[in-house]
């Protein structure tokens, strides 16, 4: 899933990043200014065998 900043669909900053929570527990990481999923460590480390 990739988002853009929900109040005023533009791309997030980097602090904006850092105070965001979108009410889940799987991390997300700033991609030019878009918020993208990424997989728990459990699930990411298996994904590579």
């Amino acid at each position: 899933m990739v988002t853009t900043n929900p109040k005023t669909n533009q791309l997030l900053g980097f602090e904006d990043y850092l105070t965001h929570h979108d009410g889940t527990d799987y991390p997300n990481e700033l991609v030019e200014g878009t918020l993208a999923a990424m997989l728990p460590p459990h699930l990411d480390a298996h994904a590579n065998r």
